[in-house]
């Protein structure tokens, strides 16, 4: 965190194939829309829904998908950053 108020994200991209993350990362940075429409953009169609993966919700970061033709999972954790 720097000293920036607002919202933090730590975004971590699981995929079966090798991902550009340099690019992946500036098109975050320099799309429009929230976060996570600018991460759905930059991954592309490759990204499955969030609908369709089931998060672990035993208090442990994990997840189950099954679709063959989404090969990025992504988890997001947003925090709010105060002073």
């Amino acid at each position: 965190m720097d000293n920036t108020t607002g919202n933090d994200y730590l975004c971590v991209l699981y995929s079966a194939n090798a991902l550009d993350i340099e690019q992946i990362m500036q098109q975050v940075k320099t799309g429009v829309g929230s976060f996570t429409d600018r991460l759905q953009n930059a991954v592309g169609p490759q990204m499955a829904d969030p609908s369709i993966v089931k998060y672990t919700t035993n208090g442990q970061i994990g997840f189950r998908c099954e679709t063959a033709d989404k090969t990025v999972v992504s988890i997001v954790l947003k925090t709010k950053h105060v002073e």
